[in-house]
């Protein structure tokens, strides 16, 4: 069988898991093999899709980071270019002579176009219905980071509201009659003209974080289609950062996903000045003289102390935390805003 195959090649299959002896997978290239047994090559398995970032993946579920600007399902006008549509390659019935069934993708939930971050997919009927009982039941913990124009007043709060969506351009906005909508906040930093926020969603109304904080006066960076009159990174600024649920055997299951680097430290042409004088477009720069001090005091405080990672949050002797628990030196352009207040 295959007499031209290296070992490199058949040692690769075995690994796969592609080489099946009377219809069972064998990994061993020792293995014996009775006589008159059924070799098979199995064909390559699926590659995950490159366009996404896998999560988790187990025989119920699969959780992964979708970025901005790909749908989670397809419409009328696009129906390949969506998270399903590359998932389901991945995940696709692969029937074995031991199973009657085999997995497929199913949607429990989604994620505007527009918003990047956490998605989980099942595989399973039983599997969908369990969580999805959990959304209705606001058992499942979704938490979002969101940069917003102007400085947030308030370090924390609630959101509530009633969410309508107009029939017709299936558009959601605050005002009476509408869902009740209700988000929780608190301010993670405030910049020169921007607020970075971390959200819990209550409810799970379509849009209800873009459309409650478009009300608050403060819609999120980029989000043109709330009233948004900036666009730094050329996107909508909302990232689903926390999924957490039980899945269908009981097990708590809690993923996280930290917000892209252009929420922290977007670039921007070398010495645009933002409203405070400095450039940057969230109000902080690599080039601004704060970023430079910021820099020295980094620099001397890990000789001094040896110790470039601090614990998630928590402040060094300078007052300027760990952000994301990364070390030290990626925090300079977050240290570079604070500074500029």
């Amino acid at each position: 069988m295959f007499p031209d195959a290296s070992r490199t090649a058949a040692r690769g299959w075995l690994a796969a898991g592609r080489v099946q002896v009377d219809g069972v997978v064998v990994r061993r290239g020792d293995a014996e093999i009775p006589d008159g047994a059924r070799v098979t090559l199995g064909a390559p398995a699926p590659r995950f899709p490159s366009a996404l970032r896998l999560v988790h993946e187990d025989d119920d579920l699969i959780v992964v980071d979708k970025p901005a600007g790909l749908l989670t399902i397809g419409t009328e006008r696009e129906r390949e270019r969506t998270v399903y549509r590359l998932l389901f390659d991945y995940v696709r019935p692969t029937p074995s002579p031991s199973a009657r069934t085999a997995p497929r993708l199913l949607i429990v939930h989604r994620l505007d176009r527009e918003t990047s971050g956490l998605l989980v997919f099942a595989k399973w009927p039983a599997v969908k219905h369990a969580l999805q009982a959990q959304f209705a039941a606001r058992a499942v913990e979704r938490g979002y980071v969101a940069v917003v124009e102007g400085r947030v007043r308030d370090d924390a709060g609630t959101l509530r509201d009633r969410i309508v969506e107009d029939p017709t351009t299936l558009r959601v906005r605050t005002g009476r009659g509408g869902r009740e909508a209700i988000t929780d906040y608190r301010v993670r930093e405030r910049r020169a003209r921007s607020t970075v926020l971390e959200l819990r969603l209550r409810t799970g109304r379509r849009g209800q974080i873009r459309a409650q904080l478009a009300a608050l006066g403060h819609p999120i960076v980029g989000d043109r289609a709330f009233g948004a009159a900036t666009d730094p990174v050329r996107r909508v600024c909302l990232h689903a950062s926390l999924l957490a649920f039980t899945d269908a055997r009981a097990r708590p299951q809690r993923f996280s996903s930290p917000p892209p680097p252009a929420f922290g430290a977007p670039r921007v042409p070398r010495g645009a000045p933002n409203a405070g004088g400095f450039g940057g477009p969230f109000g902080g720069s690599r080039r601004c003289p704060g970023f430079v001090r910021a820099r020295k005091r980094a620099t001397t405080n890990t000789r001094n102390r040896g110790a470039l990672r601090v614990p998630r949050g928590a402040p060094n002797a300078e007052g300027f935390g760990g952000h994301l628990g990364a070390p030290m030196w990626k925090e300079w352009p977050v240290a570079c805003s604070r500074l500029m207040g």
